[in-house]
């Protein structure tokens, strides 16, 4: 990416703003990939103009992201671009210091003659002012750019950064700086001088870690080229045991292409850091969180009284605050995972079928749900295929059911009857009305209009079965 063309995009804001979504995003992430790589080696040089330039185009791009109201993932990734090159110019800015090429804090600024005094160039330098403005340099420790530079190395700042981004959902410069000092605070990383895992490309993964999706092939060759041209950016965390939390995916890249490791330790909870690691950056569907959630459930009832604190996964209750899941998709997520085939689990995850569709699929045998799973990749509706009564609801009235699942299975004679009496009332309410109370405003009218229609949508689809009985 060159400086013309950050230039172009700088001046042209319409080029970011006529990409529709999809090609924003596809934008935004390029455009953050190559930017780390190169944003890396300019701020090892002692000249910040280039970063500023980046940094100028990046905060354009961040601001056409939020007035789009783009994806909360596009926005952070904008904001990251930002983040990196206000962390770049910092450090280029003190390194153009350190060589004398810019001016220190304290240095004249005119050419006032000293008697006694050497002449030097220290009025043509430039000062750190040039470069960005001025009140991004002030307050250097509380929200200037010199906070996530000054006694910051590039590990505590990839830390801060990450958890800023996946934890919070907020990659301001103050949130970032807050990042920093607790990082440098509370120490629940340190660098780890220990002996590696292993040498001969096995891996220890905890089994938190391992509760989440692989890398498919294709972002795994990506990983392994970006590695390959850039080095090991981001560390990797394990626990005090040696076990891998975040990272898995980076060591065996390391190991393909010969690259050493770099290591940081975690020595807190593994199970929450593992969750709030990747529940934003791995951008998991809902109903992936649930079955994680549901796995967490089943491995809290299996561990012993001996098992250390540290190492005990969350309660039920813990995995659904951390994971936002409610207990009936939870519930649900637990029978795919007893149940279901792992064409179905795998399906499930990646929200191709409803929770509650696929809970009803589990109980079928292994041959059918790998049926139904091809013919929803094949295109069919997996609403319809997998509705009660339909071709794959094989699962007979037995005592293989409770009884409320087998009360409840089908509609029942006096649930119609409860039914046709509402509608009588509601039949001489609307006999004697001449129109809708004037005090219902316009807005009150369409969320009823919407929230009857869904009503009328369900009468209609009894309807339709009542047609179809009397056949």
């Amino acid at each position: 990416m060159s400086t013309a063309e950050l230039a172009h995009f700088t001046a042209d804001p319409s080029a970011i703003d006529d990409l529709d979504d999809a090609g924003s995003r596809r934008f935004v992430t390029q455009a953050l990939v190559n930017s780390k790589s190169w944003l890396a080696v300019a701020a090892k040089g002692t000249d910040p103009a280039p970063i500023a330039d980046f940094r100028a185009w990046a905060a354009t791009v961040a601001e056409a992201t939020r007035q789009r109201n783009l994806a909360t993932g596009i926005r952070l990734d904008a904001e990251e671009m930002v983040r990196r090159a206000e962390r770049g110019i910092g450090v280029a800015i003190r390194n153009g210091q350190k060589a004398g090429e810019i001016k220190r804090k304290g240095e004249h600024t005119g050419n006032q003659y000293q008697p006694g005094a050497s002449v030097d160039n220290t009025a043509s330098k430039p000062a750190p002012g040039d470069y960005v403005p001025t009140w991004l340099l002030s307050h250097s420790t509380s929200s200037g750019i010199y906070g996530m530079t000054d006694g910051v190395t590039d590990e505590q700042f990839e830390a801060a950064l990450q958890r800023a981004k996946a934890h919070d959902g907020n990659l301001t410069r103050a949130n970032v700086i807050r990042r920093i000092k607790k990082h440098k605070t509370e120490g629940t990383h340190d660098v780890s001088t220990a002996t590696p895992i292993t040498t001969d490309g096995d891996v220890v993964v905890h089994p938190a870690a391992a509760l989440l999706p692989t890398m498919t092939d294709a972002e795994f060759d990506a990983l392994v080229a970006d590695i390959r041209a850039n080095g090991l950016r981001q560390p990797i965390v394990r626990n005090p045991a040696g076990a891998i939390l975040d990272g898995r995916a980076r060591w065996r890249a390391c190991q393909k292409l010969g690259f050493e490791a770099r290591w940081v330790v975690h020595r807190g909870d593994p199970w929450t850091y593992v969750i709030q690691t990747n529940l934003h950056r791995r951008r998991l569907t809902h109903s992936h969180r649930a079955m994680i959630a549901a796995a967490l459930a089943d491995r809290t009832k299996g561990q012993s009284h001996n098992t250390p604190q540290a190492d005990l996964p969350p309660t039920r209750g813990q995995a659904e605050k951390l994971l936002g899941v409610a207990p009936g998709s939870l519930d649900r997520a637990k029978r795919v995972i007893r149940s279901g085939t792992d064409a179905l689990k795998t399906l499930t995850a990646e929200e191709g079928v409803a929770l509650n569709t696929a809970a009803r699929i589990a109980r079928l045998p292994a041959q059918a749900q790998d049926a139904f799973v091809a013919q929803v990749r094949d295109g069919a509706d997996p609403r319809q295929l997998g509705r009660p009564g339909g071709a794959f609801d094989q699962t007979p009235i037995s005592a293989s059911i409770t009884a409320r699942e087998a009360r409840y299975r089908f509609v029942q004679e006096p649930v119609l009857r409860v039914l046709a009496d509402s509608l009588d009332g509601l039949a001489l309410v609307l006999a004697s009305a001449e129109g809708l109370d004037p005090a219902i405003t316009a807005a009150q009218a369409a969320h009823w209009n919407s929230d009857l229609g869904r009503r009328a949508r369900s009468l209609r689809q009894l309807l339709s079965l009542l047609k179809e009985r009397s056949k």
